[in-house]
């Protein structure tokens, strides 16, 4: 992954962290290897995280080239990182919603 991905990255991890989890973390579901815990996902792959990066990473080439740093559109106002952020996070939620693997918000360690 290159600097097109540490944004979107950043903003899928807040909406987990803040939106989706209410800012609970479960130790134990770190850890575990059961199969319907709170951090298992689809062969060790959250599709909904997969499919947000991917669209972040668009908004941000979109917005800004990183081979020619060529800007357009609203760059010149909020840079690519905070729509790309902005958009991998909200295209998170609505996926973890809409895929049903969403987590419950519950700390149980």
């Amino acid at each position: 992954m290159s600097v097109e991905g540490f944004a979107p990255l950043c903003g899928i991890q807040m909406a987990d962290h803040f939106v989706l989890r209410h800012r609970r973390v479960s130790l134990r579901g770190i850890y575990a290897r059961d199969p319907a815990g709170a951090y298992a996902y689809l062969h060790g792959f959250n599709p909904a995280a997969v499919v947000a990066l991917a669209l972040g990473c668009a908004v941000y080439i979109g917005l800004l080239n990183p081979l020619t740093f060529a800007s357009s559109g609203p760059y010149k106002f909020l840079t690519a990182s905070l729509p790309a952020a902005l958009g991998a996070g909200v295209a998170y939620v609505v996926g973890s919603r809409v895929y049903g693997r969403h987590p419950r918000g519950t700390a149980t360690g």
